[in-house]
């Protein structure tokens, strides 16, 4: 838990690790939601939104 502490995400990954994850959804009906369970800054969630 020390060693991410300090990261914005507070855990490895960025925003282009995001976008990818997000292309992989391919085929989601229009409007679809997307639920964010979790913990930490929401960083994923920013970036989703956008």
């Amino acid at each position: 838990m020390g060693i991410t502490h300090a990261l914005p995400r507070e855990c490895p990954g960025d925003n282009e690790s995001t976008r990818k994850a997000y292309l992989m959804l391919e085929g989601l009906p229009e409007n679809s939601r997307i639920l964010d369970i979790g913990c930490g800054p929401g960083m994923q969630t920013i970036e989703l939104a956008k």
